[in-house]
């Protein structure tokens, strides 16, 4: 447990509230009203939000839009001051909140490179030492010597960002502006975070990549409308959050999907041949947590079987497996059948669903039951693992769907490492391998 003195930000009680106009000329006839007349309504950005990070914390912001993130982190940077509570900052800060943020338009990339340097404290002297790695991060050729109102939104972030993690700050503070750089430079930042991480560096990262949040981040805090829903483990937060988004997008697409016209091909299913129906309650109860639809069918139970059609929890390498799927319908309706299998910080590694493997839905009507087997060689690196399982409809096709049932944690296993050469990657593909030799 880390102990108060490791503690480099702390956040207690922190609110930020905005009065709202229906016109401009109501602010003055607010401030001169003999009767103090109020002509505002009030919103929070941010209310009531405490939290601490220690040392070596990566800590993942996430949130819709208008939740308050890019607030929480202005404040803690001091750009902006709360109505109420109080930041204490135990560190040098360096962030990144907006492209370009402390640059003057008119110096050149260079210059601009020392003009931030001493905003944040750094001595000439400092910087000198300290202009190569930065020069050679950003990566903009020719263009650091020339002005910088004459740069694209990928040079800005990436002089802003090079700037920002070479000057050993002790705390940085990134918000969403990395998202415009490029993959070769998106690559870059993510292993200079790995290498801040290892340094001990805090960071506080806004971010709308759960994935990211779950590989990197060891803390997440969760803000919805203001408020911190979740503050604690990174893949927790993540989950919770996703579990939000795809209720909200359940809502905003059952009217749309009711209206869907498209037909699609349904899957013919095959005689059960002594088939069971398994339906568990045990199950149910277990997976109950995280689980949401609309419920025109339901997942009743899911496992994992081998080649003699045993449950299996331990699986060797390349093993073939079979995922079973059992759902029962209560409405005429046709879906897809979907499987991720995710990791131990719950990152989606393989998966695949009826459309991609047989260009076709299942179709249902009250009473049936249907068995859904994927059949498949684990060729994943050794770990344990979870089977995340959903029933979906297709609303606009390829891109949004309405969930009928979404079941996480559905069944855990083990994998066993590859033998005798143990694989490194998470997924493995066969390579076939050619040597030449040149004389």
């Amino acid at each position: 447990m880390n102990s108060s003195q490791d503690i480099v930000v702390d956040v207690r009680k922190l609110t930020k509230t905005y009065n709202l106009y229906k016109k401009p000329f109501d602010r003055l006839k607010e401030t001169f009203n003999p009767v103090g007349t109020k002509y505002h309504t009030t919103v929070n950005a941010l209310l009531d939000v405490t939290f601490s990070a220690s040392k070596g914390d990566i800590i993942g912001i996430i949130g819709k839009n208008g939740s308050g993130k890019s607030t929480l982190l202005k404040i803690i940077t001091g750009v902006i001051t709360p109505t109420s509570g109080e930041v204490r900052i135990g560190g040098r800060i360096s962030s990144i909140l907006e492209l370009g943020t402390g640059f003057n338009p008119e110096f050149t990339g260079i210059e601009n490179i020392y003009h931030v340097g001493l905003i944040m404290g750094y001595s000439k002297e400092q910087i000198d030492k300290k202009i190569q790695s930065i020069k050679d991060f950003a990566d903009i050729g020719d263009f650091i010597d020339q002005p910088v109102k004459i740069y694209s939104s990928g040079m800005y972030v990436r002089l802003a960002f090079a700037i920002a993690i070479n000057v050993e700050p002790d705390i940085l503070i990134v918000d969403e502006a990395l998202a415009v750089g490029d993959i070769n430079f998106q690559a870059k930042c993510m292993s200079k975070f790995k290498q801040l991480i290892e340094k001990g560096v805090t960071v506080l990262l806004v971010t709308h990549d759960t994935n990211t949040v779950k590989s990197l981040c060891n803390k997440c805090i969760y803000l919805k409308s203001g408020s911190i829903k979740y503050f604690g483990e990174a893949k927790v937060a993540a989950d919770n959050y996703l579990f939000d988004l795809r209720k909200e997008m359940n809502e905003e697409n059952a009217q749309q999907s009711k209206e869907l016209i498209i037909s699609l091909e349904t899957l013919k299913p095959n005689n059960a041949g002594g088939l069971l129906f398994k339906s568990d309650q045990t199950f149910e109860k277990n997976v109950s947590l995280f689980r949401h639809g609309t419920g025109e069918a339901r997942i009743k139970n899911v496992e994992l079987l081998d080649s003699e059609n045993k449950l299996i929890n331990l699986v060797n390498f390349n093993q073939k497996v079979t995922i079973r799927i059992y759902i029962e319908f209560y409405q005429n309706i046709q879906l897809g059948v979907c499987y991720h299998i995710r990791d131990s910080k719950n990152i989606e590694i393989i998966g695949s669903d009826t459309y991609v493997e047989n260009n076709s839905l299942i179709e249902g009507a009250p009473g049936d039951k249907n068995i859904v087997d994927f059949d498949v060689n684990l060729e994943i690196i050794e770990g344990y693992y979870n089977l995340f399982v959903l029933l979906t409809k297709p609303v606009i096709f390829n891109r949004t769907a309405v969930f009928i049932d979404s079941v996480e944690n559905a069944y855990t296993f083990q994998m066993q490492e590859r033998f005798p050469a143990k694989i490194w990657d998470r997924v493995y593909l066969k390579s076939k391998v050619t040597v030449y030799k040149i004389k």
